[in-house]
Protein backbone atom coordinates (compact mmCIF):
# COMPACT_ATOMS: atom_id res chain seq x y z
CA UNK A 1 0.00 0.00 0.00
CA UNK A 2 1.34 3.14 -0.88
CA UNK A 3 -1.00 6.41 1.09
CA UNK A 4 -0.84 9.76 1.34
CA UNK A 5 -1.02 12.01 4.57
CA UNK A 6 -4.64 11.16 4.70
CA UNK A 7 -4.11 8.16 5.53
CA UNK A 8 -4.89 9.21 8.98
CA UNK A 9 -4.76 8.35 12.64
CA UNK A 10 -7.53 5.95 13.26
CA UNK A 11 -6.71 3.59 10.05
CA UNK A 12 -6.03 -0.02 11.21
CA UNK A 13 -2.59 -0.55 9.77
CA UNK A 14 0.34 -1.09 12.35
CA UNK A 15 2.86 -2.15 9.91
CA UNK A 16 3.27 1.58 7.53
CA UNK A 17 7.26 0.61 7.22
CA UNK A 18 8.10 4.24 5.49
CA UNK A 19 7.13 7.15 5.87
CA UNK A 20 8.71 10.41 3.78
CA UNK A 21 8.05 13.92 3.48
CA UNK A 22 7.93 14.96 0.21
CA UNK A 23 6.99 18.86 1.68
CA UNK A 24 8.03 20.57 4.81
CA UNK A 25 5.16 20.24 7.67
CA UNK A 26 4.19 23.44 9.29
CA UNK A 27 5.67 22.59 12.58
CA UNK A 28 7.48 20.18 15.03
CA UNK A 29 3.71 18.64 16.45
CA UNK A 30 2.59 17.87 12.72
CA UNK A 31 5.86 15.89 11.72
CA UNK A 32 5.70 14.26 15.07
CA UNK A 33 2.04 13.04 14.52
CA UNK A 34 2.49 12.30 10.90
CA UNK A 35 6.19 9.83 11.77
CA UNK A 36 4.02 7.94 14.41
CA UNK A 37 2.21 6.52 12.17
CA UNK A 38 5.24 4.17 11.16
CA UNK A 39 6.24 0.94 12.96
CA UNK A 40 3.17 0.52 15.83
CA UNK A 41 3.67 -3.02 15.54
CA UNK A 42 7.02 -1.99 17.04
CA UNK A 43 8.99 -3.38 14.43
CA UNK A 44 11.57 -0.85 12.81
CA UNK A 45 10.33 1.94 10.51
CA UNK A 46 12.31 4.51 8.25
CA UNK A 47 11.18 7.82 8.06
CA UNK A 48 12.85 10.46 5.13
CA UNK A 49 12.67 14.20 5.51
CA UNK A 50 13.31 15.80 2.22
CA UNK A 51 14.41 19.53 2.72
CA UNK A 52 16.24 22.29 1.36
CA UNK A 53 15.99 25.96 2.94
CA UNK A 54 13.78 27.00 -0.06
CA UNK A 55 11.09 24.69 1.11
CA UNK A 56 10.40 27.37 3.64
CA UNK A 57 9.10 30.16 1.11
CA UNK A 58 5.78 28.64 0.61
CA UNK A 59 5.08 27.95 4.00
CA UNK A 60 5.98 31.69 5.09
CA UNK A 61 3.45 32.55 2.02
CA UNK A 62 0.68 31.05 3.81
CA UNK A 63 1.54 32.55 7.14
CA UNK A 64 1.77 35.86 5.98
CA UNK A 65 -1.82 35.52 4.76
CA UNK A 66 -2.87 35.07 8.02
CA UNK A 67 -4.83 38.25 9.76
CA UNK A 68 -4.00 37.95 13.18
CA UNK A 69 -0.06 39.57 14.21
CA UNK A 70 0.28 36.99 17.45
CA UNK A 71 -1.18 33.88 15.05
CA UNK A 72 1.57 34.92 12.52
CA UNK A 73 4.46 34.69 15.01
CA UNK A 74 3.38 31.92 16.19
CA UNK A 75 3.47 30.21 13.32
CA UNK A 76 7.04 31.35 12.45
CA UNK A 77 7.91 29.93 15.98
CA UNK A 78 6.62 26.83 14.87
CA UNK A 79 8.38 26.66 11.36
CA UNK A 80 11.88 27.90 13.03
CA UNK A 81 12.13 25.32 15.68
CA UNK A 82 11.03 22.59 12.55
CA UNK A 83 14.04 24.24 10.68
CA UNK A 84 16.63 23.83 13.71
CA UNK A 85 15.51 19.95 13.86
CA UNK A 86 16.10 19.57 10.07
CA UNK A 87 19.52 21.35 9.85
CA UNK A 88 21.02 19.70 13.53
CA UNK A 89 23.97 18.00 13.03
CA UNK A 90 23.16 16.67 16.39
CA UNK A 91 20.82 13.20 17.59
CA UNK A 92 17.72 14.29 15.70
CA UNK A 93 15.63 12.17 18.47
CA UNK A 94 16.89 15.19 21.48
CA UNK A 95 14.84 18.06 20.14
CA UNK A 96 11.93 15.63 18.93
CA UNK A 97 11.90 14.23 22.92
CA UNK A 98 12.51 17.44 24.04
CA UNK A 99 10.54 19.81 22.76
CA UNK A 100 7.43 17.91 24.41
CA UNK A 101 8.59 18.11 27.76
CA UNK A 102 10.42 14.64 28.53
CA UNK A 103 13.80 14.48 28.98
CA UNK A 104 16.19 12.69 26.86
CA UNK A 105 19.57 12.46 28.34
CA UNK A 106 21.52 10.03 25.56
CA UNK A 107 23.83 11.69 23.48
CA UNK A 108 23.83 9.30 20.42
CA UNK A 109 20.13 7.51 19.42
CA UNK A 110 21.93 5.17 17.23
CA UNK A 111 18.97 5.14 14.91
CA UNK A 112 19.05 8.67 12.93
CA UNK A 113 20.91 9.49 9.98
CA UNK A 114 23.07 12.15 12.15
CA UNK A 115 24.07 9.23 14.95
CA UNK A 116 24.43 6.64 12.09
CA UNK A 117 26.64 8.61 9.38
CA UNK A 118 29.76 10.82 9.76
CA UNK A 119 28.47 14.36 9.00
CA UNK A 120 30.41 17.22 7.25
CA UNK A 121 33.33 17.79 9.68
CA UNK A 122 33.12 21.21 11.58
CA UNK A 123 35.41 24.12 10.61
CA UNK A 124 36.47 27.26 11.96
CA UNK A 125 33.93 29.64 11.16
CA UNK A 126 34.81 32.74 13.24
CA UNK A 127 36.33 34.81 10.39
CA UNK A 128 32.72 34.47 8.46
CA UNK A 129 30.83 34.79 11.63
CA UNK A 130 32.50 38.01 12.91
CA UNK A 131 31.52 39.16 9.57
CA UNK A 132 27.73 38.72 9.79
CA UNK A 133 27.81 39.87 13.63
CA UNK A 134 29.66 43.14 12.60
CA UNK A 135 26.90 43.24 10.26
CA UNK A 136 23.73 42.88 12.26
CA UNK A 137 25.53 45.40 14.75
CA UNK A 138 26.37 48.18 12.10
CA UNK A 139 22.32 47.79 10.78
CA UNK A 140 21.40 49.03 14.09
CA UNK A 141 20.37 45.02 15.51
CA UNK A 142 16.62 45.18 13.61
CA UNK A 143 17.06 43.98 10.25
CA UNK A 144 16.44 39.68 9.38
CA UNK A 145 18.88 37.57 7.94
CA UNK A 146 17.90 38.45 4.22
CA UNK A 147 18.65 41.82 4.75
CA UNK A 148 21.98 41.44 6.31
CA UNK A 149 22.95 39.19 3.78
CA UNK A 150 22.23 41.72 1.31
CA UNK A 151 24.99 44.06 2.46
CA UNK A 152 27.24 41.53 2.92
CA UNK A 153 27.07 40.66 -0.38
CA UNK A 154 27.07 44.11 -2.25
CA UNK A 155 23.63 44.13 -3.35
CA UNK A 156 22.03 47.85 -4.50
CA UNK A 157 18.81 47.10 -4.43
CA UNK A 158 16.24 49.83 -2.73
CA UNK A 159 16.13 48.71 1.09
CA UNK A 160 20.31 48.64 1.59
CA UNK A 161 19.99 51.98 -0.31
CA UNK A 162 17.58 53.55 1.45
CA UNK A 163 19.05 52.94 4.76
CA UNK A 164 22.16 53.85 3.37
CA UNK A 165 23.66 50.62 4.35
CA UNK A 166 25.68 50.50 1.31
CA UNK A 167 28.09 52.92 2.74
CA UNK A 168 28.93 50.89 6.07
CA UNK A 169 32.33 49.43 5.97
CA UNK A 170 30.87 45.63 6.18
CA UNK A 171 28.79 46.43 2.68
CA UNK A 172 29.94 44.03 0.02
CA UNK A 173 32.63 42.33 2.47
CA UNK A 174 31.00 38.31 1.80
CA UNK A 175 30.73 38.07 -1.48
CA UNK A 176 32.75 34.74 -1.12
CA UNK A 177 29.66 33.00 -0.20
CA UNK A 178 26.24 33.06 -1.54
CA UNK A 179 23.24 33.78 -0.47
CA UNK A 180 21.81 30.30 0.91
CA UNK A 181 25.05 29.70 2.14
CA UNK A 182 25.18 32.87 4.37
CA UNK A 183 21.34 31.56 5.38
CA UNK A 184 22.53 28.79 6.46
CA UNK A 185 25.40 30.40 8.52
CA UNK A 186 22.99 32.78 10.00
CA UNK A 187 20.70 29.77 11.35
CA UNK A 188 23.84 28.26 13.00
CA UNK A 189 24.59 31.65 14.95
CA UNK A 190 20.87 31.08 16.07
CA UNK A 191 21.35 27.63 17.05
CA UNK A 192 24.81 28.60 19.00
CA UNK A 193 23.66 31.69 21.20
CA UNK A 194 25.45 34.39 18.97
CA UNK A 195 22.21 35.79 17.78
CA UNK A 196 18.61 36.40 18.77
CA UNK A 197 16.02 36.23 16.30
CA UNK A 198 13.11 38.97 17.56
CA UNK A 199 9.57 36.97 17.73
CA UNK A 200 7.52 39.64 15.99
CA UNK A 201 9.67 40.57 13.13
CA UNK A 202 12.65 38.66 12.61
CA UNK A 203 14.94 41.10 13.09
CA UNK A 204 18.45 39.79 14.59
CA UNK A 205 20.15 40.91 17.95
CA UNK A 206 23.60 40.33 19.51
CA UNK A 207 23.99 38.26 22.15
CA UNK A 208 26.45 38.49 25.16
CA UNK A 209 28.34 35.83 24.29
CA UNK A 210 28.85 37.47 20.03
CA UNK A 211 31.16 40.09 22.50
CA UNK A 212 33.52 37.15 23.31
CA UNK A 213 33.45 36.41 19.16
CA UNK A 214 33.80 39.98 18.52
CA UNK A 215 36.63 40.14 21.23
CA UNK A 216 38.67 37.33 19.79
CA UNK A 217 38.25 35.45 22.83
CA UNK A 218 36.19 33.17 21.75
CA UNK A 219 36.25 30.93 18.25
CA UNK A 220 32.97 29.94 16.44
CA UNK A 221 33.25 26.30 14.66
CA UNK A 222 30.21 24.95 11.91
CA UNK A 223 29.97 23.94 8.57
CA UNK A 224 29.75 25.88 5.21
CA UNK A 225 27.16 24.13 3.10
CA UNK A 226 27.94 23.30 -0.15
CA UNK A 227 26.54 24.51 -3.24
CA UNK A 228 24.55 21.97 -5.41
CA UNK A 229 25.73 20.98 -8.60
CA UNK A 230 24.21 23.58 -11.05
CA UNK A 231 21.90 21.81 -14.00
CA UNK A 232 22.19 22.10 -17.55
CA UNK A 233 19.81 25.89 -18.30
CA UNK A 234 19.38 25.00 -21.75
CA UNK A 235 17.36 23.00 -23.66
CA UNK A 236 19.44 20.77 -26.42
CA UNK A 237 20.23 22.05 -29.58
CA UNK A 238 17.11 20.50 -31.88
CA UNK A 239 18.60 20.30 -35.28
CA UNK A 240 22.13 18.43 -34.70
CA UNK A 241 24.38 16.78 -37.53
CA UNK A 242 23.43 13.19 -36.76
CA UNK A 243 26.39 11.50 -38.99
CA UNK A 244 28.96 13.63 -36.96
CA UNK A 245 27.25 13.06 -33.65
CA UNK A 246 27.55 9.19 -34.61
CA UNK A 247 31.46 9.81 -35.53
CA UNK A 248 31.93 11.65 -31.96
CA UNK A 249 30.11 8.53 -29.80
CA UNK A 250 32.39 6.50 -31.91
CA UNK A 251 35.08 8.01 -30.67
CA UNK A 252 34.13 8.89 -27.08
CA UNK A 253 33.23 4.93 -26.97
CA UNK A 254 36.53 4.07 -27.38
CA UNK A 255 38.42 6.68 -25.01
CA UNK A 256 35.63 4.92 -22.35
CA UNK A 257 37.01 1.53 -22.89
CA UNK A 258 40.55 2.45 -23.29
CA UNK A 259 39.95 4.41 -19.64
CA UNK A 260 37.45 1.76 -18.70
CA UNK A 261 34.89 3.96 -17.28
CA UNK A 262 31.42 4.91 -18.74
CA UNK A 263 31.32 6.91 -21.73
CA UNK A 264 29.34 9.65 -19.83
CA UNK A 265 32.97 10.57 -18.06
CA UNK A 266 34.56 11.32 -21.05
CA UNK A 267 31.92 13.29 -22.74
CA UNK A 268 27.91 13.59 -21.97
CA UNK A 269 25.26 13.25 -25.17
CA UNK A 270 24.62 17.07 -24.18
CA UNK A 271 28.73 17.69 -24.93
CA UNK A 272 28.53 15.76 -27.94
CA UNK A 273 24.92 17.63 -29.72
CA UNK A 274 26.72 20.25 -28.92
CA UNK A 275 29.74 20.05 -30.93
CA UNK A 276 27.43 18.68 -33.78
CA UNK A 277 25.92 21.68 -34.07
CA UNK A 278 28.07 24.41 -33.90
CA UNK A 279 31.22 22.72 -35.53
CA UNK A 280 34.07 23.98 -33.44
CA UNK A 281 37.19 24.40 -35.04
CA UNK A 282 39.59 25.85 -32.51
CA UNK A 283 40.31 25.05 -29.13
CA UNK A 284 39.17 28.14 -27.79
CA UNK A 285 35.27 27.62 -29.42
CA UNK A 286 35.45 24.03 -28.20
CA UNK A 287 35.91 25.39 -24.77
CA UNK A 288 32.09 26.67 -25.35
CA UNK A 289 30.49 23.38 -25.79
CA UNK A 290 28.81 22.14 -22.77
CA UNK A 291 31.14 20.33 -20.50
CA UNK A 292 34.30 21.44 -21.72
CA UNK A 293 36.14 22.44 -19.08
CA UNK A 294 40.29 22.96 -19.08
CA UNK A 295 41.26 19.61 -18.06
CA UNK A 296 39.26 17.61 -20.67
CA UNK A 297 40.13 20.06 -23.42
CA UNK A 298 43.30 18.89 -22.74
CA UNK A 299 42.92 15.75 -22.68
CA UNK A 300 40.54 14.91 -25.26
CA UNK A 301 40.16 17.96 -27.55
CA UNK A 302 42.31 17.50 -29.98
CA UNK A 303 41.26 13.99 -31.17
CA UNK A 304 37.69 15.21 -30.91
CA UNK A 305 38.50 18.66 -33.07
CA UNK A 306 40.65 16.56 -35.99
CA UNK A 307 37.11 14.56 -36.54
CA UNK A 308 34.85 17.75 -36.69
CA UNK A 309 37.55 19.11 -39.03
CA UNK A 310 37.94 16.50 -41.03
CA UNK A 311 33.83 15.86 -41.54
CA UNK A 312 33.54 19.55 -42.29
CA UNK A 313 36.10 19.81 -44.80
CA UNK A 314 34.54 16.29 -46.27
CA UNK A 315 30.72 18.21 -45.69
CA UNK A 316 31.78 22.11 -46.82
CA UNK A 317 30.30 23.12 -43.65
CA UNK A 318 31.41 25.96 -41.32
CA UNK A 319 32.07 27.00 -37.88
CA UNK A 320 28.74 28.32 -36.24
CA UNK A 321 30.11 31.53 -34.57
CA UNK A 322 29.16 32.01 -31.07
CA UNK A 323 26.75 34.81 -31.66
CA UNK A 324 24.18 32.59 -32.95
CA UNK A 325 25.67 29.63 -30.34
CA UNK A 326 22.32 28.50 -28.10
CA UNK A 327 24.72 26.61 -25.82
CA UNK A 328 23.93 27.20 -22.32
CA UNK A 329 26.17 29.41 -20.51
CA UNK A 330 29.00 28.01 -18.78
CA UNK A 331 28.95 27.06 -15.07
CA UNK A 332 31.48 26.00 -12.87
CA UNK A 333 30.47 23.11 -11.46
CA UNK A 334 28.96 20.31 -14.39
CA UNK A 335 28.05 16.85 -13.90
CA UNK A 336 25.79 14.47 -16.63
CA UNK A 337 23.49 13.53 -14.02
CA UNK A 338 23.43 15.74 -10.69
CA UNK A 339 22.04 12.78 -8.11
CA UNK A 340 25.40 10.33 -9.20
CA UNK A 341 28.40 13.16 -8.55
CA UNK A 342 30.01 10.79 -6.49
CA UNK A 343 29.87 7.66 -9.15
CA UNK A 344 31.13 10.54 -11.50
CA UNK A 345 34.00 11.63 -9.56
CA UNK A 346 34.79 8.01 -8.77
CA UNK A 347 35.02 6.80 -12.53
CA UNK A 348 36.68 10.01 -13.63
CA UNK A 349 39.27 9.30 -10.47
CA UNK A 350 39.43 5.58 -11.23
CA UNK A 351 39.78 6.63 -14.99
CA UNK A 352 42.87 8.56 -14.32
CA UNK A 353 42.27 12.18 -13.41
CA UNK A 354 43.64 13.66 -10.13
CA UNK A 355 42.56 15.72 -7.38
CA UNK A 356 43.67 18.62 -8.74
CA UNK A 357 42.15 17.69 -12.10
CA UNK A 358 38.56 17.57 -10.76
CA UNK A 359 38.57 20.35 -8.59
CA UNK A 360 39.35 22.20 -11.38
CA UNK A 361 36.76 20.32 -13.22
CA UNK A 362 33.73 20.55 -11.39
CA UNK A 363 34.72 23.49 -9.36
CA UNK A 364 34.44 21.81 -5.91
CA UNK A 365 36.79 21.78 -2.81
CA UNK A 366 39.34 18.74 -2.21
CA UNK A 367 37.55 17.65 0.80
CA UNK A 368 34.18 17.37 -1.06
CA UNK A 369 35.84 15.37 -3.24
CA UNK A 370 37.42 12.96 -0.94
CA UNK A 371 33.91 12.44 0.48
CA UNK A 372 32.53 11.76 -3.28
CA UNK A 373 34.55 9.09 -3.39
CA UNK A 374 34.19 7.58 -0.19
CA UNK A 375 30.50 7.58 -1.50
CA UNK A 376 31.96 5.90 -4.42
CA UNK A 377 33.55 2.85 -2.28
CA UNK A 378 30.94 2.67 -0.17
CA UNK A 379 28.68 1.37 -3.18
CA UNK A 380 31.03 -1.46 -3.57
CA UNK A 381 33.88 0.08 -5.98
CA UNK A 382 37.23 -0.34 -6.05
CA UNK A 383 39.66 2.89 -6.20
CA UNK A 384 43.25 2.48 -7.12
CA UNK A 385 45.49 2.83 -3.74
CA UNK A 386 48.35 3.44 -5.79
CA UNK A 387 46.90 7.13 -6.81
CA UNK A 388 45.06 7.81 -3.56
CA UNK A 389 48.26 7.50 -1.33
CA UNK A 390 50.52 10.68 -3.45
CA UNK A 391 46.87 12.21 -2.69
CA UNK A 392 48.14 12.37 0.78
CA UNK A 393 50.13 15.99 1.65
CA UNK A 394 51.52 14.17 4.90
CA UNK A 395 55.18 13.22 5.11
CA UNK A 396 55.73 9.42 4.70
CA UNK A 397 56.38 8.60 8.48
CA UNK A 398 53.31 10.57 9.33
CA UNK A 399 51.43 8.91 6.44
CA UNK A 400 52.79 5.45 8.35
CA UNK A 401 51.97 6.20 11.88
CA UNK A 402 48.03 7.02 10.72
CA UNK A 403 47.46 3.83 8.81
CA UNK A 404 48.94 1.82 11.94
CA UNK A 405 46.61 3.66 13.88
CA UNK A 406 43.54 2.54 11.55
CA UNK A 407 45.11 -0.71 11.85
CA UNK A 408 44.53 -0.75 15.79
CA UNK A 409 41.45 1.40 15.83
CA UNK A 410 39.84 0.35 12.45
CA UNK A 411 38.12 2.84 10.16
CA UNK A 412 34.28 3.33 11.07
CA UNK A 413 34.73 6.38 12.53
CA UNK A 414 37.61 9.34 12.43
CA UNK A 415 37.32 10.69 15.63
CA UNK A 416 38.80 8.20 18.17
CA UNK A 417 41.99 8.19 14.89
CA UNK A 418 42.05 12.07 15.28
CA UNK A 419 42.17 12.21 18.84
CA UNK A 420 45.05 9.04 19.45
CA UNK A 421 46.95 11.37 17.32
CA UNK A 422 46.57 14.53 19.38
CA UNK A 423 44.42 16.15 16.68
CA UNK A 424 47.68 17.11 15.00
CA UNK A 425 46.72 15.39 11.39
CA UNK A 426 43.28 16.70 9.85
CA UNK A 427 40.45 15.16 8.86
CA UNK A 428 41.09 15.81 5.62
CA UNK A 429 43.84 13.68 5.49
CA UNK A 430 42.18 11.03 7.60
CA UNK A 431 39.54 10.54 4.94
CA UNK A 432 42.22 10.62 2.14
CA UNK A 433 44.24 7.74 3.95
CA UNK A 434 41.18 6.00 5.26
CA UNK A 435 40.27 5.70 1.88
CA UNK A 436 44.11 4.43 0.71
CA UNK A 437 44.30 1.72 3.73
CA UNK A 438 40.74 0.37 2.71
CA UNK A 439 41.39 0.23 -0.86
CA UNK A 440 44.97 -1.27 0.10
CA UNK A 441 43.16 -3.89 1.88
CA UNK A 442 40.56 -4.83 -0.75
CA UNK A 443 43.29 -5.41 -3.09
CA UNK A 444 45.17 -7.96 -0.64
Amino acid sequence: IVATIAFGMGINKSNVRFVVHYDLPKSIESYYQEIGRAGRDGVRADCLLLFSAGDTQKIRYFIDQKPDALQRQVALQHLDRLVDFAETEACRRRPLIRYFGEDYDAERCGMCDNCLSEKQEKIDITVPAQKFLSCVFRTGQRFGAAHIIDVLRGSRNQKVQQFSHDRLTTYGIGKEFSKKQWSHLSRQLVRQGLLEKEPAYGGLKLTQRAGEVFAGRAKVFGTIQEEPLAPARAETPANYDAALFELLREKRKALADAANVPPYVIFSDKSLIDMASFFPQSAARFSDMHGVGQVKLERYGAGFLEIIRNYCREHNLAEVPASRSTAPARTSRKTPLQKLRHQVVGEAFRGGASLEDLMAEYGTKRSTLISYLYQYYQEGQRLPAERLLPASQLPPAQREKVLQIFERLGTQKLRPVFDALNGEVAYEELHILRLYYLNRKKIK
